[in-house]
């Protein structure tokens, strides 16, 4: 019997909103410490951050690797 995998989030954005949601930030709260308006992290939750920039400031606020939330690839968590 074949092992059961986790279903693979489908983009950055909903990485990003499951990590905040995860980390128990709101919206606002996030889009405070990026320095940019809710509106702002709502569309990069939708459509995922435009900018490999922005990948790695949204990563370093939610205590993830840029890699993991850009591609799904390597470990969710930071490492340093």
């Amino acid at each position: 019997m074949a092992a059961k995998r986790a279903a693979v989030t489908t983009h950055a954005g909903d990485r990003m909103r499951e990590r905040r949601i995860e980390l128990g930030l709101t919206q606002l709260e996030l889009g405070k410490m990026l320095r940019v308006g809710q509106e702002t992290v709502s569309q990069w939750e939708s459509s995922g951050p435009a900018t490999l920039k922005t990948v790695i400031k949204v990563a370093r606020c939610l205590k993830c690797e840029p890699a993991w939330l850009a591609f799904a690839v390597g470990k969710r968590e930071r490492t340093s």
